[in-house]
């Protein structure tokens, strides 16, 4: 099969599968995807990466000896800083 056969069929059953579909529906669909998909997946890789990144910063720490940790708070950082007892 060709590439224009294949655009052929597929734009033909795309047709078919909105015509069960009302297109208000189908719009709706599309917009609630593209508001919704790209922050969730932002959000869920800055979690993935930032849980990685304090397991191994805490991993280097803890074998140093240090009992453990005080949390700094200031306006412009949050520091974790290990204490001796």
């Amino acid at each position: 099969m060709d590439r224009n056969m294949k655009l052929k069929i597929a734009a033909f059953a795309s047709i078919i599968i909105l015509l069960y579909f009302s297109i208000p529906l189908t719009v709706m669909t599309l917009i609630t995807g593209l508001l919704f998909i790209p922050p969730v997946a932002v959000i869920a890789y800055t979690l993935l990466l930032g849980i990685s990144m304090i397991r191994n910063e805490l991993e280097d720490v803890l074998p140093s000896g240090k009992d453990f940790f005080l949390i700094s708070v200031s306006k412009e950082y949050i520091t974790l800083e290990p204490q001796f007892r």
